[in-house]
Protein backbone atom coordinates (compact mmCIF):
# COMPACT_ATOMS: atom_id res chain seq x y z
CA UNK A 1 0.00 0.00 0.00
CA UNK A 2 1.14 3.31 -0.17
CA UNK A 3 2.87 5.27 2.91
CA UNK A 4 1.30 8.41 3.66
CA UNK A 5 3.15 11.20 2.34
CA UNK A 6 2.45 15.13 2.99
CA UNK A 7 4.78 17.12 1.90
CA UNK A 8 4.18 19.45 -0.80
CA UNK A 9 5.87 17.60 -3.80
CA UNK A 10 3.69 13.90 -2.89
CA UNK A 11 0.22 16.37 -3.14
CA UNK A 12 1.43 17.55 -6.03
CA UNK A 13 2.09 14.04 -7.46
CA UNK A 14 -1.18 13.03 -5.69
CA UNK A 15 -3.15 15.69 -7.85
CA UNK A 16 -1.45 14.65 -11.12
CA UNK A 17 -2.03 10.68 -10.67
CA UNK A 18 1.88 10.47 -11.35
CA UNK A 19 1.77 7.09 -10.79
CA UNK A 20 0.04 5.37 -13.49
CA UNK A 21 -0.37 2.55 -11.31
CA UNK A 22 -2.40 4.71 -8.83
CA UNK A 23 -4.72 6.03 -11.64
CA UNK A 24 -5.43 2.56 -13.45
CA UNK A 25 -5.32 0.54 -10.73
CA UNK A 26 -7.16 2.12 -7.65
CA UNK A 27 -10.51 1.06 -8.65
CA UNK A 28 -8.83 -2.79 -7.66
CA UNK A 29 -8.30 -1.59 -4.30
CA UNK A 30 -10.11 -4.96 -2.45
CA UNK A 31 -12.73 -3.23 -0.45
CA UNK A 32 -14.34 -1.25 -3.32
CA UNK A 33 -14.02 -4.54 -5.27
CA UNK A 34 -15.91 -6.49 -3.15
CA UNK A 35 -19.06 -4.02 -2.39
CA UNK A 36 -19.03 -3.49 -6.17
CA UNK A 37 -19.15 -7.43 -6.58
CA UNK A 38 -21.65 -7.58 -3.92
CA UNK A 39 -23.54 -5.01 -5.62
CA UNK A 40 -24.22 -6.47 -8.91
CA UNK A 41 -24.99 -10.11 -6.99
CA UNK A 42 -28.00 -9.10 -5.11
CA UNK A 43 -29.76 -12.53 -5.52
CA UNK A 44 -28.93 -15.65 -6.39
CA UNK A 45 -31.09 -18.88 -7.57
CA UNK A 46 -30.26 -21.86 -9.87
CA UNK A 47 -26.90 -22.78 -10.41
CA UNK A 48 -26.08 -22.83 -14.12
CA UNK A 49 -23.67 -25.47 -15.39
CA UNK A 50 -21.09 -25.74 -18.22
CA UNK A 51 -19.19 -28.57 -19.38
CA UNK A 52 -15.99 -27.70 -20.88
CA UNK A 53 -13.34 -30.04 -22.44
CA UNK A 54 -11.51 -30.67 -19.07
CA UNK A 55 -14.77 -31.10 -16.94
CA UNK A 56 -17.97 -29.55 -15.66
CA UNK A 57 -18.37 -25.69 -13.87
CA UNK A 58 -21.35 -24.80 -11.70
CA UNK A 59 -21.86 -20.92 -11.72
CA UNK A 60 -23.95 -17.98 -10.76
CA UNK A 61 -27.10 -16.90 -11.79
CA UNK A 62 -28.53 -13.69 -11.07
CA UNK A 63 -32.11 -12.94 -10.86
CA UNK A 64 -31.65 -9.14 -11.02
CA UNK A 65 -30.05 -8.71 -14.41
CA UNK A 66 -30.94 -12.28 -15.87
CA UNK A 67 -27.59 -13.64 -17.04
CA UNK A 68 -25.44 -16.39 -15.48
CA UNK A 69 -21.76 -15.76 -14.51
CA UNK A 70 -19.11 -18.51 -14.56
CA UNK A 71 -15.58 -16.43 -13.15
CA UNK A 72 -12.47 -17.21 -12.40
CA UNK A 73 -12.08 -20.01 -15.17
CA UNK A 74 -8.51 -21.25 -15.38
CA UNK A 75 -7.46 -21.54 -19.22
CA UNK A 76 -3.83 -22.39 -18.77
CA UNK A 77 -1.89 -23.92 -16.39
CA UNK A 78 -0.72 -21.72 -13.39
CA UNK A 79 2.29 -19.89 -14.42
CA UNK A 80 4.55 -21.25 -10.76
CA UNK A 81 7.75 -22.87 -10.15
CA UNK A 82 9.49 -24.37 -13.53
CA UNK A 83 6.24 -22.28 -15.06
CA UNK A 84 7.40 -18.91 -14.45
CA UNK A 85 8.64 -16.92 -17.05
CA UNK A 86 7.55 -19.82 -19.11
CA UNK A 87 5.10 -19.73 -22.41
CA UNK A 88 1.66 -20.59 -20.91
CA UNK A 89 0.86 -24.19 -21.40
CA UNK A 90 -2.67 -25.65 -21.86
CA UNK A 91 -4.80 -27.36 -19.03
CA UNK A 92 -3.49 -30.97 -18.62
CA UNK A 93 -5.88 -32.28 -16.24
CA UNK A 94 -10.05 -33.21 -16.09
CA UNK A 95 -11.88 -33.85 -13.13
CA UNK A 96 -15.39 -35.77 -12.46
CA UNK A 97 -17.34 -33.51 -10.02
CA UNK A 98 -18.26 -29.76 -10.90
CA UNK A 99 -15.83 -27.60 -10.06
CA UNK A 100 -17.16 -24.19 -8.34
CA UNK A 101 -16.96 -20.95 -10.98
CA UNK A 102 -18.54 -18.44 -8.32
CA UNK A 103 -15.73 -15.93 -7.48
CA UNK A 104 -13.51 -14.10 -9.64
CA UNK A 105 -9.87 -14.96 -9.66
CA UNK A 106 -6.88 -13.38 -8.18
CA UNK A 107 -5.81 -10.46 -10.33
CA UNK A 108 -2.40 -11.01 -12.13
CA UNK A 109 0.53 -8.99 -9.78
CA UNK A 110 1.41 -5.64 -10.89
CA UNK A 111 4.87 -5.20 -9.72
CA UNK A 112 6.03 -3.38 -7.02
CA UNK A 113 5.61 -3.54 -2.84
CA UNK A 114 3.61 -0.01 -4.09
CA UNK A 115 0.80 -1.53 -5.59
CA UNK A 116 -3.05 0.23 -4.97
CA UNK A 117 -4.35 -3.22 -4.31
CA UNK A 118 -5.04 -3.38 -0.51
CA UNK A 119 -4.91 -6.38 0.63
CA UNK A 120 -2.34 -9.63 -1.03
CA UNK A 121 -5.38 -11.89 -0.70
CA UNK A 122 -6.21 -10.63 -3.93
CA UNK A 123 -3.36 -11.09 -5.87
CA UNK A 124 -1.12 -13.97 -6.92
CA UNK A 125 0.94 -15.39 -9.95
CA UNK A 126 -1.53 -17.95 -10.43
CA UNK A 127 -4.03 -15.64 -12.12
CA UNK A 128 -4.84 -16.79 -16.13
CA UNK A 129 -8.40 -17.24 -15.60
CA UNK A 130 -11.45 -15.96 -17.50
CA UNK A 131 -15.07 -14.84 -16.71
CA UNK A 132 -17.71 -15.68 -18.83
CA UNK A 133 -21.04 -13.77 -18.74
CA UNK A 134 -24.35 -14.73 -20.54
CA UNK A 135 -27.78 -13.82 -20.58
CA UNK A 136 -30.38 -16.77 -18.60
CA UNK A 137 -31.95 -18.89 -20.80
CA UNK A 138 -31.57 -21.64 -23.34
CA UNK A 139 -28.12 -20.55 -24.69
CA UNK A 140 -26.29 -24.39 -24.08
CA UNK A 141 -25.80 -24.97 -27.89
CA UNK A 142 -29.53 -26.47 -28.26
CA UNK A 143 -30.41 -22.89 -29.04
CA UNK A 144 -28.79 -20.40 -31.77
CA UNK A 145 -24.99 -20.01 -30.47
CA UNK A 146 -24.72 -16.24 -29.67
CA UNK A 147 -21.90 -13.80 -30.33
CA UNK A 148 -18.92 -13.42 -28.04
CA UNK A 149 -17.73 -10.09 -27.13
CA UNK A 150 -13.75 -10.61 -25.22
CA UNK A 151 -12.96 -7.87 -23.15
CA UNK A 152 -9.09 -7.30 -22.55
CA UNK A 153 -8.16 -4.78 -19.61
CA UNK A 154 -5.68 -2.10 -19.97
CA UNK A 155 -3.75 -0.66 -17.29
CA UNK A 156 -0.06 0.45 -19.09
CA UNK A 157 0.74 -3.48 -19.39
CA UNK A 158 1.92 -3.83 -15.86
CA UNK A 159 -1.73 -3.63 -14.06
CA UNK A 160 -5.53 -3.86 -14.24
CA UNK A 161 -7.60 -7.19 -13.51
CA UNK A 162 -10.55 -8.82 -15.33
CA UNK A 163 -12.01 -8.56 -11.40
CA UNK A 164 -11.95 -4.77 -11.32
CA UNK A 165 -15.71 -3.67 -11.27
CA UNK A 166 -15.41 -0.54 -13.93
CA UNK A 167 -15.22 -3.71 -16.26
CA UNK A 168 -18.25 -5.51 -14.99
CA UNK A 169 -19.66 -7.03 -17.99
CA UNK A 170 -23.31 -7.63 -16.67
CA UNK A 171 -25.16 -4.64 -17.67
CA UNK A 172 -23.54 -4.97 -21.29
CA UNK A 173 -24.99 -8.51 -21.33
CA UNK A 174 -28.36 -7.80 -20.21
CA UNK A 175 -28.81 -5.20 -22.28
CA UNK A 176 -27.72 -7.29 -25.42
CA UNK A 177 -30.67 -9.25 -24.27
CA UNK A 178 -33.28 -6.48 -23.80
CA UNK A 179 -32.24 -5.44 -27.72
CA UNK A 180 -32.90 -8.82 -28.84
CA UNK A 181 -29.19 -9.37 -29.92
CA UNK A 182 -27.66 -11.26 -27.09
CA UNK A 183 -24.37 -12.08 -26.60
CA UNK A 184 -21.61 -13.77 -23.99
CA UNK A 185 -19.30 -11.77 -22.91
CA UNK A 186 -15.28 -13.16 -21.36
CA UNK A 187 -12.65 -11.01 -19.64
CA UNK A 188 -9.31 -11.77 -19.43
CA UNK A 189 -6.45 -12.01 -17.31
CA UNK A 190 -2.82 -12.12 -18.39
CA UNK A 191 0.70 -11.63 -16.78
CA UNK A 192 1.53 -8.18 -16.26
CA UNK A 193 4.73 -6.19 -15.79
CA UNK A 194 8.01 -7.95 -15.80
CA UNK A 195 5.94 -11.37 -15.14
CA UNK A 196 4.20 -11.03 -18.30
CA UNK A 197 6.75 -8.26 -20.44
CA UNK A 198 10.15 -8.77 -19.19
CA UNK A 199 11.84 -8.31 -22.06
CA UNK A 200 16.23 -8.82 -23.14
CA UNK A 201 17.91 -10.42 -25.33
CA UNK A 202 18.41 -13.33 -23.51
CA UNK A 203 14.61 -13.36 -23.02
CA UNK A 204 14.02 -13.64 -26.91
CA UNK A 205 16.92 -16.22 -27.27
CA UNK A 206 14.89 -18.54 -25.01
CA UNK A 207 11.58 -17.84 -26.62
CA UNK A 208 9.69 -16.75 -23.82
CA UNK A 209 9.25 -12.59 -24.59
CA UNK A 210 5.58 -11.09 -24.44
CA UNK A 211 4.61 -13.76 -22.21
CA UNK A 212 1.14 -11.47 -21.76
CA UNK A 213 0.27 -11.59 -25.33
CA UNK A 214 0.69 -15.17 -25.10
CA UNK A 215 -1.35 -15.32 -22.22
CA UNK A 216 -4.07 -13.89 -24.43
CA UNK A 217 -3.77 -15.94 -27.33
CA UNK A 218 -3.64 -19.18 -25.09
CA UNK A 219 -7.21 -17.64 -23.40
CA UNK A 220 -8.59 -17.28 -27.32
CA UNK A 221 -8.01 -20.85 -28.08
CA UNK A 222 -9.39 -21.89 -25.18
CA UNK A 223 -13.07 -20.10 -25.77
CA UNK A 224 -12.54 -21.54 -29.51
CA UNK A 225 -12.39 -25.07 -28.08
CA UNK A 226 -15.06 -24.51 -24.90
CA UNK A 227 -17.03 -21.40 -25.58
CA UNK A 228 -19.82 -23.56 -27.46
CA UNK A 229 -20.40 -25.33 -23.92
CA UNK A 230 -22.02 -21.80 -22.23
CA UNK A 231 -24.14 -21.60 -25.62
CA UNK A 232 -21.62 -19.15 -27.34
CA UNK A 233 -20.80 -19.37 -31.39
CA UNK A 234 -16.70 -20.17 -31.79
CA UNK A 235 -16.97 -18.40 -35.19
CA UNK A 236 -18.18 -14.90 -34.11
CA UNK A 237 -15.71 -13.60 -31.63
CA UNK A 238 -15.35 -10.08 -31.12
CA UNK A 239 -12.04 -8.58 -29.71
CA UNK A 240 -12.57 -5.36 -27.47
CA UNK A 241 -10.09 -3.51 -25.32
CA UNK A 242 -8.73 0.28 -23.89
CA UNK A 243 -5.44 1.56 -23.67
CA UNK A 244 -3.20 -1.56 -23.21
CA UNK A 245 -6.16 -3.50 -23.89
CA UNK A 246 -6.66 -1.97 -26.72
CA UNK A 247 -2.51 -2.28 -28.29
CA UNK A 248 -3.13 -5.74 -26.94
CA UNK A 249 -6.20 -6.37 -29.34
CA UNK A 250 -4.07 -4.59 -31.87
CA UNK A 251 -1.22 -6.85 -30.81
CA UNK A 252 -3.40 -9.76 -31.80
CA UNK A 253 -3.72 -8.36 -34.96
CA UNK A 254 -0.81 -8.60 -35.91
CA UNK A 255 0.75 -11.57 -34.12
CA UNK A 256 3.12 -14.24 -35.92
CA UNK A 257 3.60 -12.00 -39.26
CA UNK A 258 -0.15 -11.80 -38.96
CA UNK A 259 -1.48 -15.38 -39.17
CA UNK A 260 -5.10 -16.07 -39.07
CA UNK A 261 -5.27 -18.84 -36.44
CA UNK A 262 -9.37 -18.13 -36.79
CA UNK A 263 -9.16 -16.87 -33.39
CA UNK A 264 -11.56 -13.83 -33.71
CA UNK A 265 -13.55 -11.76 -36.56
CA UNK A 266 -13.73 -8.29 -35.49
CA UNK A 267 -11.80 -6.06 -33.67
CA UNK A 268 -12.71 -2.89 -30.82
CA UNK A 269 -9.74 -0.46 -30.43
CA UNK A 270 -10.37 2.41 -27.93
CA UNK A 271 -7.19 4.73 -26.89
CA UNK A 272 -4.30 2.19 -28.55
CA UNK A 273 -3.66 0.93 -32.44
CA UNK A 274 -1.64 -1.60 -33.96
CA UNK A 275 1.02 1.39 -34.09
CA UNK A 276 1.06 1.31 -30.52
CA UNK A 277 1.63 3.94 -28.59
CA UNK A 278 3.85 6.50 -30.45
CA UNK A 279 6.32 8.25 -28.41
CA UNK A 280 5.49 6.58 -25.19
CA UNK A 281 6.44 3.00 -26.51
CA UNK A 282 8.38 0.94 -24.50
CA UNK A 283 12.09 0.70 -25.28
CA UNK A 284 14.36 -2.10 -26.14
CA UNK A 285 17.34 -0.51 -24.30
CA UNK A 286 15.00 0.46 -21.84
CA UNK A 287 13.52 -3.00 -21.17
CA UNK A 288 17.30 -4.59 -21.33
CA UNK A 289 18.99 -2.35 -18.56
CA UNK A 290 15.91 -3.26 -16.84
CA UNK A 291 16.73 -6.79 -17.16
CA UNK A 292 19.99 -6.54 -15.87
CA UNK A 293 18.87 -4.47 -12.43
CA UNK A 294 16.25 -7.25 -12.04
CA UNK A 295 18.64 -9.88 -12.05
CA UNK A 296 21.60 -8.17 -10.30
CA UNK A 297 19.00 -6.74 -7.36
CA UNK A 298 17.93 -10.68 -6.82
CA UNK A 299 21.08 -11.87 -7.01
CA UNK A 300 20.99 -13.80 -9.87
CA UNK A 301 23.90 -11.80 -12.34
CA UNK A 302 26.30 -14.58 -11.47
CA UNK A 303 23.94 -17.71 -12.34
CA UNK A 304 25.18 -19.20 -16.10
CA UNK A 305 21.11 -19.09 -16.43
CA UNK A 306 19.61 -15.94 -15.13
CA UNK A 307 16.46 -16.85 -15.87
CA UNK A 308 16.32 -20.03 -14.17
CA UNK A 309 17.80 -18.26 -11.15
CA UNK A 310 14.75 -15.22 -11.14
CA UNK A 311 12.04 -18.94 -11.09
CA UNK A 312 13.92 -20.32 -8.20
CA UNK A 313 13.49 -16.78 -6.28
CA UNK A 314 10.82 -15.69 -4.18
CA UNK A 315 7.59 -14.31 -5.86
CA UNK A 316 7.53 -11.54 -2.96
CA UNK A 317 11.66 -10.85 -3.78
CA UNK A 318 11.07 -10.43 -7.33
CA UNK A 319 7.94 -8.33 -6.78
CA UNK A 320 10.12 -6.00 -4.51
CA UNK A 321 12.55 -5.58 -7.11
CA UNK A 322 9.85 -5.10 -9.79
CA UNK A 323 9.43 -1.27 -9.06
CA UNK A 324 10.43 1.22 -11.51
CA UNK A 325 13.06 3.00 -8.92
CA UNK A 326 14.74 -0.56 -9.07
CA UNK A 327 14.81 -0.66 -12.79
CA UNK A 328 15.55 2.40 -12.93
CA UNK A 329 13.12 3.83 -14.88
CA UNK A 330 11.39 6.26 -12.03
CA UNK A 331 12.47 9.14 -15.15
CA UNK A 332 10.66 7.88 -17.70
CA UNK A 333 7.77 9.06 -19.27
CA UNK A 334 6.89 6.34 -21.45
CA UNK A 335 5.69 2.77 -21.13
CA UNK A 336 7.89 0.70 -18.45
CA UNK A 337 6.22 -2.44 -20.05
CA UNK A 338 4.73 -4.04 -22.82
CA UNK A 339 5.37 -5.76 -26.24
CA UNK A 340 8.75 -5.56 -28.31
CA UNK A 341 10.08 -7.51 -30.60
CA UNK A 342 11.06 -11.35 -30.28
CA UNK A 343 10.85 -12.94 -33.71
CA UNK A 344 7.66 -14.39 -33.19
CA UNK A 345 4.66 -13.33 -32.01
CA UNK A 346 5.49 -9.91 -31.97
CA UNK A 347 7.94 -10.63 -35.37
CA UNK A 348 8.66 -7.17 -36.13
CA UNK A 349 7.90 -3.46 -35.12
CA UNK A 350 4.24 -2.87 -36.17
CA UNK A 351 4.73 0.18 -38.43
CA UNK A 352 6.43 -2.23 -40.92
CA UNK A 353 4.37 -4.63 -40.66
CA UNK A 354 1.32 -2.19 -41.15
CA UNK A 355 2.90 -1.12 -44.37
CA UNK A 356 3.39 -4.72 -45.62
CA UNK A 357 -0.48 -5.55 -45.03
CA UNK A 358 1.15 -8.25 -42.59
CA UNK A 359 -2.61 -8.50 -40.38
CA UNK A 360 -5.45 -9.91 -39.69
CA UNK A 361 -8.12 -7.70 -41.72
CA UNK A 362 -11.27 -7.96 -39.75
CA UNK A 363 -13.53 -5.65 -39.26
CA UNK A 364 -12.67 -2.82 -36.95
CA UNK A 365 -13.54 0.04 -34.88
CA UNK A 366 -10.69 2.01 -33.33
CA UNK A 367 -10.80 5.47 -31.77
CA UNK A 368 -9.66 7.36 -28.88
CA UNK A 369 -10.61 10.51 -26.74
CA UNK A 370 -10.70 13.58 -27.68
CA UNK A 371 -8.49 15.51 -24.66
CA UNK A 372 -6.17 12.05 -24.03
CA UNK A 373 -2.85 14.23 -23.71
CA UNK A 374 -4.15 15.65 -20.43
CA UNK A 375 -3.87 12.03 -18.38
CA UNK A 376 -0.78 11.07 -20.27
CA UNK A 377 1.04 14.66 -19.58
CA UNK A 378 0.08 14.28 -16.01
CA UNK A 379 2.01 10.87 -15.59
CA UNK A 380 5.67 12.55 -16.04
CA UNK A 381 7.78 12.49 -12.75
CA UNK A 382 8.90 16.54 -13.50
CA UNK A 383 6.42 18.15 -11.72
CA UNK A 384 7.64 21.77 -12.38
CA UNK A 385 5.95 24.53 -13.47
CA UNK A 386 5.39 25.00 -17.43
CA UNK A 387 5.56 28.69 -17.60
CA UNK A 388 7.82 29.08 -20.29
CA UNK A 389 8.92 27.82 -23.73
CA UNK A 390 12.42 26.29 -22.28
CA UNK A 391 9.81 24.37 -19.48
CA UNK A 392 7.67 22.47 -22.23
CA UNK A 393 10.84 21.77 -24.52
CA UNK A 394 12.43 20.09 -21.21
CA UNK A 395 9.57 18.24 -20.94
CA UNK A 396 9.19 16.98 -24.72
CA UNK A 397 12.59 16.24 -24.68
CA UNK A 398 12.04 13.63 -21.87
CA UNK A 399 10.43 11.53 -24.73
CA UNK A 400 13.51 11.19 -26.41
CA UNK A 401 12.80 13.74 -29.07
CA UNK A 402 15.79 15.45 -30.75
CA UNK A 403 16.12 19.44 -30.26
CA UNK A 404 15.07 19.96 -33.85
CA UNK A 405 12.05 17.87 -33.25
CA UNK A 406 10.93 19.77 -30.25
CA UNK A 407 11.40 22.53 -31.67
CA UNK A 408 9.64 21.41 -35.02
CA UNK A 409 6.57 20.56 -32.76
CA UNK A 410 6.85 23.98 -30.84
CA UNK A 411 6.14 25.56 -34.07
CA UNK A 412 3.45 23.33 -34.96
CA UNK A 413 1.50 23.82 -31.69
CA UNK A 414 2.19 27.36 -31.19
CA UNK A 415 0.82 29.00 -27.53
CA UNK A 416 -3.03 30.09 -28.13
CA UNK A 417 -6.48 28.48 -29.48
CA UNK A 418 -4.76 27.02 -32.52
CA UNK A 419 -3.04 24.62 -30.19
CA UNK A 420 -6.50 24.44 -27.36
CA UNK A 421 -7.38 20.76 -26.58
CA UNK A 422 -10.80 20.14 -28.25
CA UNK A 423 -13.04 19.50 -25.08
CA UNK A 424 -11.17 22.00 -22.25
CA UNK A 425 -13.13 24.70 -21.24
CA UNK A 426 -10.08 26.29 -20.31
CA UNK A 427 -7.54 27.00 -17.59
CA UNK A 428 -4.61 25.20 -16.38
CA UNK A 429 -4.60 21.76 -15.03
CA UNK A 430 -3.92 23.55 -11.47
CA UNK A 431 -2.12 25.91 -9.97
CA UNK A 432 1.12 24.45 -10.21
CA UNK A 433 0.91 23.50 -13.56
CA UNK A 434 1.85 26.74 -15.54
CA UNK A 435 0.30 28.37 -18.58
CA UNK A 436 1.46 26.14 -21.16
CA UNK A 437 0.03 22.86 -19.58
CA UNK A 438 -2.76 22.50 -22.15
CA UNK A 439 -0.06 23.02 -24.84
CA UNK A 440 2.11 20.22 -23.70
CA UNK A 441 -0.77 17.93 -23.11
CA UNK A 442 -2.18 18.35 -26.96
CA UNK A 443 1.02 17.43 -27.98
CA UNK A 444 1.60 14.51 -26.13
CA UNK A 445 -1.73 12.95 -26.82
CA UNK A 446 -1.28 13.48 -30.36
CA UNK A 447 2.11 11.61 -29.92
CA UNK A 448 0.75 9.19 -28.09
CA UNK A 449 -2.79 8.01 -29.54
CA UNK A 450 -3.78 10.28 -32.39
CA UNK A 451 -0.98 10.24 -35.25
CA UNK A 452 -0.74 6.71 -34.22
CA UNK A 453 -4.61 5.95 -34.82
CA UNK A 454 -4.63 8.24 -37.88
CA UNK A 455 -1.30 6.15 -39.18
CA UNK A 456 -2.90 3.13 -38.16
CA UNK A 457 -6.18 3.47 -40.27
CA UNK A 458 -4.46 4.72 -43.33
CA UNK A 459 -2.39 1.62 -43.64
CA UNK A 460 -5.34 -0.59 -42.78
CA UNK A 461 -7.62 0.84 -45.32
CA UNK A 462 -4.15 0.47 -48.16
CA UNK A 463 -4.51 -2.82 -47.17
CA UNK A 464 -7.45 -4.12 -46.26
CA UNK A 465 -11.23 -4.11 -47.94
CA UNK A 466 -13.10 -4.94 -44.62
CA UNK A 467 -15.10 -1.98 -42.99
CA UNK A 468 -13.06 -0.10 -40.07
CA UNK A 469 -14.95 2.50 -38.03
CA UNK A 470 -13.10 5.06 -36.63
CA UNK A 471 -14.76 7.49 -33.58
CA UNK A 472 -14.14 9.62 -30.88
CA UNK A 473 -15.65 10.55 -26.98
CA UNK A 474 -16.15 13.63 -26.56
CA UNK A 475 -17.62 13.96 -23.28
CA UNK A 476 -17.06 14.62 -19.83
CA UNK A 477 -19.13 12.26 -16.82
CA UNK A 478 -19.06 12.92 -13.57
CA UNK A 479 -16.58 13.53 -11.26
CA UNK A 480 -13.73 14.19 -14.20
CA UNK A 481 -12.43 17.61 -13.84
CA UNK A 482 -12.64 20.01 -16.18
CA UNK A 483 -8.81 20.24 -16.75
CA UNK A 484 -8.57 16.62 -17.53
CA UNK A 485 -11.95 17.04 -19.43
CA UNK A 486 -12.97 14.44 -22.13
CA UNK A 487 -9.36 12.50 -20.92
CA UNK A 488 -7.95 8.59 -21.13
CA UNK A 489 -10.63 6.54 -20.00
CA UNK A 490 -14.01 8.67 -20.37
CA UNK A 491 -15.20 6.00 -22.53
CA UNK A 492 -15.56 3.07 -20.08
CA UNK A 493 -18.59 3.59 -18.31
CA UNK A 494 -20.48 5.01 -21.16
CA UNK A 495 -19.34 1.61 -23.02
CA UNK A 496 -19.82 -0.95 -20.53
CA UNK A 497 -23.40 0.53 -20.19
CA UNK A 498 -22.33 0.77 -16.46
CA UNK A 499 -25.27 3.49 -15.18
CA UNK A 500 -25.06 2.52 -11.46
CA UNK A 501 -21.37 3.61 -11.38
CA UNK A 502 -20.03 -0.29 -9.90
CA UNK A 503 -16.07 0.01 -9.84
CA UNK A 504 -16.20 3.94 -9.62
CA UNK A 505 -15.57 5.04 -6.04
CA UNK A 506 -14.50 7.98 -5.19
CA UNK A 507 -10.65 7.53 -6.31
CA UNK A 508 -7.91 9.26 -7.82
CA UNK A 509 -7.67 11.57 -11.19
CA UNK A 510 -9.40 11.67 -13.70
CA UNK A 511 -12.48 9.72 -11.99
CA UNK A 512 -13.50 11.79 -8.73
CA UNK A 513 -17.07 10.73 -8.33
CA UNK A 514 -18.81 7.07 -6.67
CA UNK A 515 -20.58 7.02 -10.02
CA UNK A 516 -20.05 9.01 -13.72
CA UNK A 517 -23.65 9.40 -14.51
CA UNK A 518 -24.45 11.24 -11.50
CA UNK A 519 -26.67 14.57 -11.53
CA UNK A 520 -25.94 14.20 -15.35
CA UNK A 521 -29.01 14.91 -17.95
CA UNK A 522 -30.63 12.55 -19.57
CA UNK A 523 -28.16 13.13 -22.73
CA UNK A 524 -25.64 11.26 -20.78
CA UNK A 525 -27.83 8.21 -19.95
CA UNK A 526 -28.77 8.32 -23.76
CA UNK A 527 -25.27 8.43 -24.91
CA UNK A 528 -24.44 5.31 -22.87
CA UNK A 529 -27.39 4.18 -24.31
CA UNK A 530 -25.74 4.66 -28.17
CA UNK A 531 -22.57 3.32 -27.62
CA UNK A 532 -23.17 0.18 -26.04
CA UNK A 533 -25.96 -0.39 -28.43
CA UNK A 534 -23.27 0.12 -30.56
CA UNK A 535 -20.65 -2.42 -29.15
CA UNK A 536 -23.43 -5.00 -28.83
CA UNK A 537 -24.46 -4.36 -32.79
CA UNK A 538 -21.02 -4.47 -33.77
CA UNK A 539 -19.89 -8.08 -32.23
CA UNK A 540 -23.00 -9.40 -33.94
CA UNK A 541 -22.39 -8.62 -37.47
CA UNK A 542 -19.34 -6.15 -37.97
CA UNK A 543 -21.44 -3.47 -38.36
CA UNK A 544 -22.40 -0.66 -35.22
CA UNK A 545 -25.41 0.75 -37.04
CA UNK A 546 -28.28 -0.58 -35.93
CA UNK A 547 -32.56 0.13 -37.06
CA UNK A 548 -34.01 3.06 -35.97
CA UNK A 549 -30.89 4.43 -34.14
CA UNK A 550 -31.56 7.73 -32.29
CA UNK A 551 -27.58 8.97 -33.29
CA UNK A 552 -26.83 9.56 -36.99
CA UNK A 553 -25.44 6.36 -39.09
CA UNK A 554 -22.74 5.63 -39.01
CA UNK A 555 -20.15 5.23 -42.41
CA UNK A 556 -17.20 3.45 -42.58
CA UNK A 557 -13.96 5.15 -42.56
CA UNK A 558 -12.19 5.39 -45.97
CA UNK A 559 -9.24 7.18 -47.48
CA UNK A 560 -11.50 9.53 -49.44
CA UNK A 561 -13.36 9.88 -47.03
CA UNK A 562 -11.77 9.85 -43.50
CA UNK A 563 -15.01 10.39 -41.11
CA UNK A 564 -15.37 10.04 -37.67
CA UNK A 565 -18.12 9.31 -35.35
CA UNK A 566 -17.91 11.59 -32.59
CA UNK A 567 -20.03 10.41 -29.31
CA UNK A 568 -20.96 13.21 -27.26
CA UNK A 569 -24.18 14.17 -25.07
CA UNK A 570 -23.99 18.23 -25.17
CA UNK A 571 -24.43 18.52 -28.39
CA UNK A 572 -25.45 15.44 -29.49
CA UNK A 573 -22.89 12.73 -31.44
CA UNK A 574 -22.42 13.62 -34.78
CA UNK A 575 -19.99 13.10 -37.76
CA UNK A 576 -17.23 14.90 -38.77
CA UNK A 577 -14.21 14.92 -40.90
CA UNK A 578 -11.09 13.42 -39.06
CA UNK A 579 -8.66 16.11 -40.41
CA UNK A 580 -8.33 18.33 -36.77
CA UNK A 581 -4.47 19.78 -36.33
CA UNK A 582 -4.05 18.00 -39.60
CA UNK A 583 -0.42 19.59 -40.34
CA UNK A 584 0.71 18.93 -37.26
CA UNK A 585 -0.54 15.20 -37.22
CA UNK A 586 0.70 14.45 -40.13
CA UNK A 587 4.43 15.72 -39.21
CA UNK A 588 4.19 13.23 -36.13
CA UNK A 589 3.05 10.72 -39.00
CA UNK A 590 6.33 11.00 -41.16
CA UNK A 591 8.39 10.74 -37.85
CA UNK A 592 6.48 7.71 -37.11
CA UNK A 593 7.03 6.20 -40.40
CA UNK A 594 10.68 6.94 -40.25
CA UNK A 595 10.94 5.71 -37.32
CA UNK A 596 12.99 8.80 -35.64
CA UNK A 597 14.33 8.83 -32.16
CA UNK A 598 12.17 6.84 -29.57
CA UNK A 599 9.64 5.89 -32.47
CA UNK A 600 11.66 2.91 -33.63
Amino acid sequence: MFRHDSSPEAKLREDFGKTLRLALTSTLVAAAALLAYRFVFPARSVSPFAKVTNGTYFGLRNDKYHTDHFLGIPYAQPPLGNLRFQVPQPLNTTWADARNATDYGYACIGYGEDTAIASDDYVNEDCLTLNVIRPCGNYDGSNLPLPVLVWIHGGGYFAGSSRDQRYNLTFLVQKSARMGKPLIAVSVNYRLSGWGFLWSQEIVDQGIANLGLRDQRLALSWIQENIGAFGGDPSKVTLWGESAGAGSVSSQLLAFKGRDDRLFNGAIAVSGSPVGFGALNVQMETSEQAYRNLVDSVGCSPWSDRIQCLRSRPAQMINKALNFTSLGLIDQPSLQFGPLPDGDIVSRDPISQLHEGSFVGVPLMIGDCSDEGTFFASLASDSSRLNTVADIARRLSKYGLSTNIVDDLLKLYPEGPSSSILQSSGGTFNDSTGQHWKRLSTIVGDLAEVAPRRLSLREWKGHSNTSVYNFRFDVIPNGVSDYFSATHGVDIPFTFYNLEGAGFPDIAPPFLGPNPFHGKPKAYFDLADLVSSMWISFAHNGDPNLTGQKGPSWPPYTLQNPSQYVFSAEPTSHIVTDDFREIAIDYIIQLLRSKVSTFS
